[in-house]
């Protein structure tokens, strides 16, 4: 391994308008299981290891005021143009020490210090069920083979939207979009998840390189693996079948589904250490929620902030419990409401 103790910093990308939410809220604000989306991803990336990051923004700098306080060591860029997710990285470059923005980008470093990375991991801010197992494999995988640039790629059942993989004899010669592919291409179900690994140095350099000849006059990230297989570098490519991890919220509906994925994650993880739910699927619980083994949770439950609800409780049904502390053996009537 050449990089045995890499300095890590992860982009993340999140300067998208989210029109189709219909908000005035940014979409990486929007909560999913209590948490916002962009604290979600922080937190799944400080999970993997990742303790530095770098994010990137397009406006209402002033709801990010929040987030920004909580913290403090994140470093936070302004994207000036909007023209893709290869100008987003393009305009990320002003808060590296030693490089300098594309011609065609323009970035400001809003918060934060300089950032001296020897690799950087990128991701869009949009992904709330992001895995900090998949990315803490991806990265200890891409070092370990000295990869100058990977991807995770991910097997999708349903792949339309999604960048396709292009891979011959094992080597990725590109990655294309779905507004730029061809019918044959549209056939790969081997998809982008947006989840990028790279040494530093050697993915800037590509990066100055792109250019916005596609179908929607856009800097592409995704070009420069063509332009490393060309290079005479093929990227490596780590697949991975856990699909849902990578679902991005554009609207809703989109929202609601991958909330109620992350709950019914979070409702396994409690029956697995020994809590019974009644209807387990109308039992809304969030992420912070902690309940101890021979609990049962009744019907239409709403389990909300930090609620710790100890060993041996039953919950009737209908209940809303937020904030609270429940001792062991605790018995709470149905229909019940406690806040604080």
């Amino acid at each position: 391994m050449t990089h045995p103790n890499p300095h890590i910093c992860a982009i993340l990308l999140a300067a998208g308008k989210g029109t189709r939410m219909k908000s005035k809220l940014p979409k990486v604000l929007h909560e999913v299981a209590g948490t916002p989306i962009l604290s979600r991803i922080l937190h799944t990336l400080r999970s993997s290891g990742v303790q530095q990051h770098c994010l990137v923004l397009g406006g209402d700098l002033q709801n990010f005021d929040g987030i920004l306080k909580e913290n403090s060591d994140i470093t936070c860029v302004i994207q000036k143009n909007r023209r893709g997710t290869g100008d987003a990285v393009a305009s990320a470059l002003c808060a590296f020490e030693g490089y300098n923005v594309p011609s065609y980008a323009s970035g400001e470093v809003y918060a934060g210090s300089v950032v001296n990375a020897s690799h950087v991991l990128i991701s869009a801010g949009d992904t709330p069920a992001l895995s900090a197992k998949v990315l803490s494999d991806f990265v200890e995988r891409s070092l370990a083979e000295d990869a100058k640039l990977s991807v995770i790629g991910m097997r999708h059942p349903k792949p339309f939207g999604y960048g396709r993989l292009v891979v011959n004899d094992g080597t990725l010669d590109k990655i294309v979009e779905e507004k730029d592919a061809d019918a044959e291409t549209r056939k790969i179900n081997l998809c982008n998840t947006g989840v990028i690994f790279a040494e530093t140095k050697f993915l800037f350099d590509l990066v100055h390189q792109l250019n916005n000849n596609n179908a929607q006059g856009e800097y592409y990230l995704t070009d420069c693996f063509e332009l490393a297989r060309e290079q005479g570098s093929p990227a490596m490519v780590f697949e991975t079948e856990e699909f849902r991890s990578f679902d991005g919220v554009n609207n809703r509906s989109q929202l609601c589904q991958i909330e109620d994925w992350i709950i019914a994650q979070k409702r396994l993880e409690l029956m697995q250490e020994g809590v019974t739910f009644k209807l387990q699927d109308t039992c809304y619980v969030e992420d912070q929620v902690s309940i101890g083994p021979d609990s049962t949770i009744g019907p239409h439950c709403s389990l909300i902030g930090h609620t710790k609800i100890g060993a041996n409780c039953v919950i009737g049904a209908q209940c809303i419990i937020e904030n609270q502390i429940l001792p062991d053996g605790t018995v709470i009537e149905p229909g019940s409401v406690l806040r604080t």
